[in-house]
């Protein structure tokens, strides 16, 4: 499964990252390749299976974030906790949106090693 992350901008999409969950032998992995960050190297977070009320992937060794926290609230939303080690940091809320045309095109254009 393949995501982007964007900000708008001037009426403009703009990729700032591309995610991927990946199996990875008997692991799932997110993976996030952000732009301009850690000289465009991908970044894998492990999923905690410990915890069964969110999905946890974390990555302790990683400078921040160390854990992305998605909870779903229901059928259309979401929240996205990007935190540090003490559990610090910002909590993003989303709502389902209508499949968006453009968005598939952004995603068509990832580098190859995020695919």
């Amino acid at each position: 499964m393949h995501g982007l992350g964007l900000r708008s901008q001037d009426g403009e999409n703009l990729v700032l990252e591309y995610l991927r969950l990946q199996k990875h032998e008997s692991e799932l992995l997110y993976q996030a390749t952000v732009l301009d960050q850690n000289d465009g190297a991908t970044i894998s977070f492990k999923l905690n299976l410990n915890i069964d009320s969110l999905y946890s992937f974390e990555n302790p060794a990683h400078d921040f974030p160390q854990k992305i926290q998605y909870r779903f609230l229901d059928h259309d939303h979401l929240t996205i906790g990007v935190l540090n080690s003490k559990e610090e940091g910002r909590t993003f809320h989303f709502i389902r949106q209508a499949p968006d045309p453009e968005m598939q095109n952004l995603l068509a254009e990832a580098p190859k090693a995020i695919k």
